[in-house]
């Protein structure tokens, strides 16, 4: 079987998604993974300590709650917010329907509830607990992200992919999200696997790169707008990696058809979601989404009573990486790989150099955006670090390590 890993990129696929899935689900659990010093403020003593990020899950759940009860719909926005003090399960609700006791989260269109909820419809799912909904949450989640480490097999080397198998089965990101049903983390990871599956197959071209990326970019902004510009710098890893790595200035333009792809899904979605606000509620969409956008300033952490250097330092201080309950923070983790880079700089040439640095940019691009969301809400930071940064700079130390040690084994063997 490691035999075909080595060589079989179908085989490679099968055992990456079949070990992320187990470590997943054996390896960490929800409770493990709480961030160092976890005081996120104001969920914490909404959600409590062992129920991470549940009130944003819970809006799917009351959405998934009509499609069980076989309460029609009547809403083209697919997140239902409880009207209760504290967002609960429309299961708990009173008798006398879900419709009574709530109303549409506005924000997205929340394609991601409106699957889950459809698929609980289709396959007659009755679990007060979602489990099995979480379960194939997880599931997606390792399918779509074995994609980007088969692709580090095949460019990086099997050590390397490895690594970044290890990396997501202990970050904490993908261990908090890849469950939820709200995050659905494989829409979060599908631009990206389409690109590196494009690349893997040797398509170049541009029409068809376009054409397999804007339905991507598209189902993931219909399911929120969180963390777009991470979204889209990760879809173009593999064309940084040929216009650094390999100095192929066509991988530059391919790049370039990625970001217009997004752009045009985003277009597309934003039309989409202001018809859809009109029709359901008279108003205007965009103005809606300008004012959350501008909620979500620094301006923001003010009007909350935050202060920008404590909330800083709460995201540096997140766990990044966990063993089953002894965490790294993402600062720590920040500077031991900026410390491997350094030991490393007499084989760093400066367009790998470049290559993470891009990598650094992708994920820390939502800082520059929405400052006050990753702030607001530091945990979000063991996400957005995690793709495309965490995942592709762990495989790139650990090639840079294997490169190193081949080249100690050279100038040892004997003439």
């Amino acid at each position: 079987m490691l035999r075909y890993f080595k060589h079989n990129l179908v085989a490679s696929y099968l055992l990456f998604s079949l070990a992320l899935f187990t470590g997943l689900n054996l390896v960490q659990y929800e409770s493990n993974a709480l961030p160092f010093l976890y005081k996120d403020y104001p969920t914490y003593a909404v959600n409590g300590e062992r129920q991470f990020d549940r009130n944003s899950e819970n809006l799917v759940f009351n959405r998934i709650d009509f499609a069980v009860r076989d309460a029609p719909y009547p809403y083209s926005f697919h997140l239902w917010r409880s009207g209760s003090e504290k967002t609960e399960s429309a299961g708990r609700q009173s008798a006398s329907g879900p419709l009574a006791h709530g109303a549409p989260y506005r924000s997205q269109i929340g394609v991601q509830a409106w699957f889950w909820a459809g698929l609980t419809e289709l396959l007659d799912i009755h679990d007060a607990h979602y489990r099995l909904q979480k379960t194939l949450s997880v599931l997606l989640a390792a399918l779509v992200a074995a994609v980007p480490l088969v692709w580090m097999r095949k460019n990086f080397g099997p050590l390397p992919s490895l690594a970044g198998l290890a990396f997501l089965s202990f970050s904490t990101g993908m261990n908090l999200f890849a469950g939820s049903l709200y995050w659905s983390l494989w829409l979060f990871m599908l631009p990206l696997a389409v690109t590196c599956l494009l690349d893997m197959l040797g398509i170049r071209n541009r029409y068809a790169l376009f054409l397999t990326t804007l339905p991507a970019f598209l189902v993931k902004f219909l399911a929120g707008y969180e963390f777009i510009t991470v979204i889209v710098l990760a879809a173009m890893t593999p064309h940084a990696w040929d216009f650094f790595i390999h100095r192929d200035s066509s991988a530059a333009r391919r790049a370039l058809v990625v970001g217009i792809s997004s752009v045009c899904a985003f277009l597309i979605s934003l039309l989409h979601y202001d018809l859809l606000f009109s029709a359901n509620f008279g108003l205007s969409g965009l103005d809606h989404l300008l004012g959350r956008s501008e909620a979500w300033s620094i301006r923001g952490l003010d009007d909350h009573g935050l202060a920008l250097w404590s909330q800083a330092a709460k995201l540096l201080v997140m766990n990044f990486i966990d063993f089953n309950g002894y965490g790294v923070p993402l600062g720590l983790c920040l500077a031991l790989i900026a410390l491997a880079l350094r030991h490393a700089r007499r084989q760093l040439h400066a367009a790998e150099l470049g290559f993470v640095l891009f990598l650094l940019l992708g994920s820390a691009s939502w800082l520059f955006v929405q400052p006050g969301h990753l702030l607001f809400h530091p945990r979000y930071a063991t996400l957005v670090f995690s793709l495309p940064f965490g995942l592709f700079a762990v495989g790139f130390i650990a090639r840079l390590s294997g490169a190193r040690h081949r080249k100690d084994a050279g100038a040892l063997a004997p003439s």
